[in-house]
């Protein structure tokens, strides 16, 4: 601009013989041809002046042009020292942003997250009241409970080998707490889970958290805060137990924290909450169980490997642990479909880290045991096979013995076919259920919700949820 502004001044200082050059000329490119030759201008110049209006021609325009050609040349030096000059750049720059914190000094609405990977953008009403129904293959999905948040457990069973194995009645703002089995701990929000519908089948877990090759999820838990008067309580395959206030669990990183110390060879089996004040029991492969009060561990931190929960033979570990109503019975389930129905006073509540007592003492007939289940007799649990059968079955057609008494044939397992899980069909949830398998109109946490999230059932007033198979 400066080059051109020159060329029009130029011109202007002389601009009769200027007039006079164009006037004699029979076209324009004989007059630019003139231009050039007669004041030494450059092809840019010679075009602005020929694109002049005479408008431009009078002594104000003059004053104009001379004011903005010097300062052209005073930006042009700025300029140069600014490419010359680091410590200028420098001092540019932090001008410039100075300018800029004082225009846009608000505070940061923008949340940073560590890790790398895809940050799915919550759906749904965050508020609104969602059922998550949790598969047994580990696949997820969470529907409105209003207007029938149950009637998707027929979608999920669709798939082959597969069913609902467990429902949580939970807020879109509420977390999921998820245990693996190496002892890591992971966060979900509810409202970052796709939302489901009656005919979906649902995704995967697993393909929402940074699980660790080779790892798998051993506890799924809905949170709804992490109160300090709450513990998430961990039993391990070889036997160990400990408890930890919730709130250590708070602030969950994206690639997960530590939730328990492990030993060399040992996982992670199950993961509950807790008020503190429960009692625990726990059973091996071997038919041993031990019954003891949760008071007994004192809380630890989350990188600790707790405290001895029942003392092992060689080869045995825990198959089942639970914190059981003290008014309910047990059901022992062995690997060859045998099972009896045990009254829990027939556990004898002791210390914890002893050897507990025999509740399968035909153990030789029977098979070891597969799994300890707290029943009413008017449930239905799901026997699976290794051959991969299911099978549902009543649990009022196991016979309520004493500990010492013998197991029944409950399911018919071909040999060489054995059992390898059973699982309650119901909802881990109070959540009342319609005759039509729908869900009403309701909140949570009306049915004696859990105020640590969970909500699990309780005695008496709670209406369990049953799935059959599809």
């Amino acid at each position: 601009r400066a080059h051109v502004v020159e060329g029009l001044l130029r011109a202007l200082d002389d601009i009769d013989r200027v007039v006079e050059l164009i006037r004699s000329s029979r076209t324009p490119d004989s007059a630019h041809r003139k231009l050039r030759s007669e004041f030494s201008l450059t092809e840019r110049q010679a075009d602005a002046i020929l694109a002049m209006r005479l408008a431009q021609l009078t002594g104000l325009e003059r004053r104009r042009l001379r004011d903005e050609l010097e300062e052209l040349r005073r930006a042009i030096g700025e300029l140069r020292v600014l490419v010359e000059d680091d410590a200028a750049r420098r001092k540019a720059l932090s001008d410039d942003l100075g300018e800029l914190i004082s225009a846009y000094a608000d505070p940061r609405r923008t949340e940073i997250l560590d890790g790398e990977g895809d940050f799915p953008l919550p759906s749904g009403t965050a508020s609104e009241a969602m059922v998550l129904l949790l598969s047994r293959r580990g696949y997820v999905k969470a529907q409105p409970a209003r207007g029938g948040g149950l009637a998707g457990a027929e979608a999920m069973a669709a798939r082959e080998g597969d069913y609902v194995h467990e429902a949580f009645l939970c807020r879109g703002t509420d977390r999921l707490l998820v245990v693996t089995a190496r002892g890591h701990a992971h966060e979900l929000e509810i409202s970052d889970l796709p939302a489901g519908t009656r005919s979906s089948r649902g995704r995967r877990l697993r393909d929402f958290i940074d699980l660790a090759e080779g790892d798998e999820i051993a506890a799924v838990l809905p949170m709804e805060s992490y109160d300090e008067d709450r513990f998430l309580l961990i039993v391990t395959r070889d036997g160990q137990v400990k408890r930890t206030p919730l709130s250590e669990y708070a602030n969950i990183r994206a690639g997960g924290i530590i939730a328990t110390g492990l030993g060399r060879r040992d996982e992670v089996f199950r993961a509950m909450l807790t008020d503190g004040t429960l009692e625990v029991v726990l059973a091996t492969a071997f038919g041993q169980a031990i019954r003891f009060r949760e008071e007994e561990m004192r809380p630890m931190g989350r990188p600790a490997r707790g405290v001895r929960g029942i003392e092992l033979a060689t080869g045995d570990m825990v198959v089942s642990a639970l914190a059981p109503r003290r008014d309910g019975d047990l059901l022992v389930a062995t690997a060859r479909g045998y099972g009896k129905r045990l009254p829990l006073t027939e556990l004898r509540l002791q210390g914890r880290a002893g050897k507990g007592g025999s509740i399968l003492p035909d153990r030789a007939t029977v098979g070891e045991l597969v799994a300890l289940l707290e029943v009413r007799p008017d449930d239905l649990v799901m026997w699976e096979t290794e051959a991969g059968e299911r099978i549902p079955a009543s649990a009022e057609a196991a016979r309520r013995r004493r500990r010492a008494g013998a197991s029944l044939r409950l399911v018919e397992v071909p040999p060489p076919d054995v059992v390898m899980a059973v699982h309650p069909l119901r909802s881990a949830s109070g959540v009342p259920a319609h005759p039509s398998g729908e869900v009403g109109d309701v909140e949570p946490g009306e049915k004696g919700g859990d105020s640590a999230g969970g909500r699990r059932a309780e005695p008496e007033n709670q209406t369990e949820l049953k799935f059959l198979d599809g």
